[in-house]
């Protein structure tokens, strides 16, 4: 039993605690291993039993972690690192105010790479009080996370009927603080947009993020295309009651004046051979609510 509770105990803090630091948006499980990998480092710096190097190792065997993530992980550095911002704010005023966290984030647009052409949003606020291994506490966390949308038209045959519309990326990150002000995790998504220096070059702080970022969109586009094409992409049918049709498809597409957007629609199984037959059938029937 006290094994048990000690297992259960560990699984919570290793298991649970980094879901503070993944990014808001297109979730990895690359992102999500160096989630795990941060915060162990945040509760157990010291590590006497080398718990990072048993997950580093699994992590890479299950090729979620390539082997550059595993030799940056494993190089000796400070625990913390001073994160480069421009305007200082007190972490009690941004903790407590959705529009004090926006004026942060605003005033520290060119070191956080948000594109002076996007607005962005708050899409959550809010403190983090985490346990270590003995059941301290650690010290206060404060989460803030952020998104904007960046529009990307849609031009090609392989989107079909919205060749030539438009339709918007979802780019954002998540800072976590300590109750110091501290920077102790920033992950984010970028987007394709950048600054540019006084020749209309690419600032060199920039260019990697705005690379990153066009993969990104590549892969999206990849993934809308390769949907369409399967026949997963519909709209919801309705009377004028406002009833929703018997078949809903698996991505729903909304949108006016050439602007799109594409929505996982909520399905139901009772059976995983349900999942299977629908994915192999691209027949008549394609999709459907199942109860």
């Amino acid at each position: 039993m006290e094994a048990f509770w000690d297992v259960a105990a560990r699984m919570q803090r290793t298991v649970v605690q980094p879901l503070d630091l993944l990014p808001p948006i297109d979730v990895t499980f690359r992102d999500y291993a160096l989630a795990v990998i941060r915060a162990e480092q945040l509760a157990n710096p010291l590590d006497p039993y080398k718990y990072r190097d048993v997950m580093i190792k699994v992590f890479r065997q299950r090729e979620i972690l390539t082997i550059e993530d595993e030799q940056q992980l494993k190089q000796e550095e400070y625990l913390y690192e001073r994160q480069r911002l421009s305007v200082f704010h007190s972490i009690d005023d941004i903790s407590r105010s959705r529009a004090a966290a926006y004026r942060f984030l605003n005033d520290n647009r060119d070191d956080l790479f948000i594109p002076a052409s996007q607005d962005f949003v708050i899409t959550d606020l809010y403190d983090a009080h985490k346990l270590t291994r003995q059941a301290t506490r650690l010290p206060r966390q404060v989460i803030l996370e952020y998104i904007w949308r960046e529009e990307i038209p849609l031009v090609g045959s392989r989107f079909g009927r919205f060749d030539g519309q438009s339709t918007t990326m979802l780019c954002g990150g998540t800072l976590l603080f300590d109750d110091s002000g501290n920077v102790l995790s920033w992950t984010r998504k970028p987007g394709t947009a950048a600054k540019t220096d006084k020749k209309g070059q690419i600032d060199k702080r920039w260019a990697e993020e705005v690379k990153a970022g066009q993969e990104r969109r590549s892969e999206f586009l990849d993934a809308i295309a390769a949907q369409i094409v399967a026949g997963r992409v519909g709209v919801i049918s309705g009377s004028h009651r406002g009833l929703v049709g018997t078949r809903v498809p698996p991505i729903t597409a909304e949108g006016e004046d050439g602007t799109v957007q594409f929505r996982l629609a909520p399905h139901l199984h009772l059976s995983e051979d349900d999942q299977k037959r629908e994915a192999d059938d691209l027949g008549e029937r394609q999709w459907e609510i199942s109860c």
